[in-house]
Protein backbone atom coordinates (compact mmCIF):
# COMPACT_ATOMS: atom_id res chain seq x y z
CA UNK A 1 0.00 0.00 0.00
CA UNK A 2 2.76 2.33 1.10
CA UNK A 3 4.57 2.01 -2.24
CA UNK A 4 1.35 2.72 -4.14
CA UNK A 5 0.92 6.00 -2.11
CA UNK A 6 4.09 7.58 -2.87
CA UNK A 7 3.47 6.86 -6.63
CA UNK A 8 0.21 8.88 -6.49
CA UNK A 9 2.21 11.15 -4.36
CA UNK A 10 4.91 11.51 -7.02
CA UNK A 11 1.76 11.72 -9.69
CA UNK A 12 0.03 14.69 -7.71
CA UNK A 13 3.40 16.59 -6.99
CA UNK A 14 4.40 16.74 -10.77
CA UNK A 15 0.82 18.39 -11.15
CA UNK A 16 0.76 20.69 -8.75
CA UNK A 17 4.23 21.91 -8.16
CA UNK A 18 5.38 25.09 -9.44
CA UNK A 19 3.40 25.13 -13.01
CA UNK A 20 -0.33 25.83 -14.08
CA UNK A 21 -1.67 22.66 -15.59
CA UNK A 22 -4.39 23.34 -17.88
CA UNK A 23 -6.59 19.94 -19.16
CA UNK A 24 -4.63 18.04 -21.91
CA UNK A 25 -1.14 18.47 -19.84
CA UNK A 26 -3.65 16.66 -17.03
CA UNK A 27 -4.78 14.23 -19.82
CA UNK A 28 -0.66 13.64 -20.85
CA UNK A 29 0.23 12.85 -17.59
CA UNK A 30 -2.77 10.93 -16.72
CA UNK A 31 -1.76 8.47 -20.39
CA UNK A 32 1.76 8.02 -19.64
CA UNK A 33 0.75 7.08 -15.92
CA UNK A 34 1.07 3.41 -16.76
CA UNK A 35 4.52 3.42 -16.82
CA UNK A 36 5.52 5.03 -13.40
CA UNK A 37 2.46 1.91 -12.33
CA UNK A 38 4.85 -0.42 -14.29
CA UNK A 39 8.32 0.48 -12.83
CA UNK A 40 6.42 0.28 -9.47
CA UNK A 41 5.78 -3.46 -10.45
CA UNK A 42 9.22 -3.79 -10.78
CA UNK A 43 10.36 -2.72 -7.27
CA UNK A 44 7.77 -4.63 -6.15
CA UNK A 45 8.93 -7.74 -7.41
CA UNK A 46 12.68 -6.77 -6.58
CA UNK A 47 11.65 -6.42 -3.11
CA UNK A 48 9.85 -10.06 -3.18
CA UNK A 49 12.70 -11.38 -4.72
CA UNK A 50 15.37 -9.98 -2.17
CA UNK A 51 12.41 -11.24 0.57
CA UNK A 52 12.12 -14.53 -0.66
CA UNK A 53 16.23 -14.59 -0.51
CA UNK A 54 16.37 -13.93 3.08
CA UNK A 55 13.48 -16.14 4.12
CA UNK A 56 14.10 -19.18 2.15
CA UNK A 57 16.29 -22.16 3.13
CA UNK A 58 17.20 -22.59 -0.34
CA UNK A 59 17.82 -19.59 -2.15
CA UNK A 60 16.68 -18.92 -5.55
CA UNK A 61 19.05 -19.97 -8.25
CA UNK A 62 21.00 -16.66 -9.26
CA UNK A 63 19.59 -17.82 -13.35
CA UNK A 64 15.78 -17.71 -12.01
CA UNK A 65 16.36 -14.12 -10.54
CA UNK A 66 18.47 -12.74 -13.68
CA UNK A 67 15.64 -14.52 -15.84
CA UNK A 68 13.11 -12.79 -13.97
CA UNK A 69 14.30 -9.11 -14.10
CA UNK A 70 14.96 -9.79 -17.37
CA UNK A 71 11.45 -10.53 -18.50
CA UNK A 72 10.34 -7.65 -15.85
CA UNK A 73 12.51 -5.31 -18.14
CA UNK A 74 11.50 -6.34 -21.18
CA UNK A 75 7.47 -6.03 -20.14
CA UNK A 76 8.26 -2.68 -19.74
CA UNK A 77 9.22 -1.54 -22.80
CA UNK A 78 5.15 -2.31 -24.08
CA UNK A 79 3.74 -0.12 -21.64
CA UNK A 80 6.37 2.48 -22.25
CA UNK A 81 4.98 2.51 -25.98
CA UNK A 82 2.06 2.62 -25.43
CA UNK A 83 2.12 5.35 -23.53
CA UNK A 84 3.97 7.58 -26.18
CA UNK A 85 1.84 6.26 -28.38
CA UNK A 86 -1.07 7.34 -26.56
CA UNK A 87 -0.15 10.95 -25.67
CA UNK A 88 0.24 11.19 -29.63
CA UNK A 89 -2.82 10.39 -29.84
CA UNK A 90 -3.69 12.97 -27.98
CA UNK A 91 -1.60 15.97 -29.38
CA UNK A 92 -3.11 14.66 -32.99
CA UNK A 93 -6.34 15.15 -31.57
CA UNK A 94 -7.51 11.44 -31.73
CA UNK A 95 -9.04 10.94 -28.77
CA UNK A 96 -10.61 7.27 -29.02
CA UNK A 97 -7.08 5.86 -29.89
CA UNK A 98 -5.64 8.05 -27.31
CA UNK A 99 -8.26 6.51 -24.90
CA UNK A 100 -7.82 2.95 -26.58
CA UNK A 101 -4.01 2.79 -26.01
CA UNK A 102 -4.04 4.46 -22.51
CA UNK A 103 -6.90 2.05 -21.46
CA UNK A 104 -4.02 -0.71 -22.82
CA UNK A 105 -1.38 0.81 -21.00
CA UNK A 106 -3.01 0.57 -17.68
CA UNK A 107 -4.13 -2.86 -18.80
CA UNK A 108 -0.60 -4.38 -19.26
CA UNK A 109 0.66 -2.25 -16.35
CA UNK A 110 -1.58 -3.58 -14.13
CA UNK A 111 -1.14 -6.74 -15.34
CA UNK A 112 2.68 -6.69 -14.95
CA UNK A 113 2.24 -5.58 -10.85
CA UNK A 114 -0.09 -8.23 -10.18
CA UNK A 115 2.32 -10.71 -11.93
CA UNK A 116 4.87 -9.00 -10.03
CA UNK A 117 3.11 -9.51 -6.73
CA UNK A 118 2.19 -12.94 -7.44
CA UNK A 119 5.75 -13.69 -8.22
CA UNK A 120 6.57 -14.42 -4.49
CA UNK A 121 4.92 -17.68 -4.61
CA UNK A 122 6.80 -18.53 -7.25
CA UNK A 123 10.04 -18.27 -5.97
CA UNK A 124 9.06 -19.08 -2.19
Amino acid sequence: MLPGSIIMLKFGLRMTTDQETNGVDTLKAIMVFPVDIAFLSLSYGSAILYSGQMHSTAPTPVKAVLSAAFIAVALLIPVIVVARKSERALILSKTKTAAGLSTLGYLLALTITTASISMGSVFW
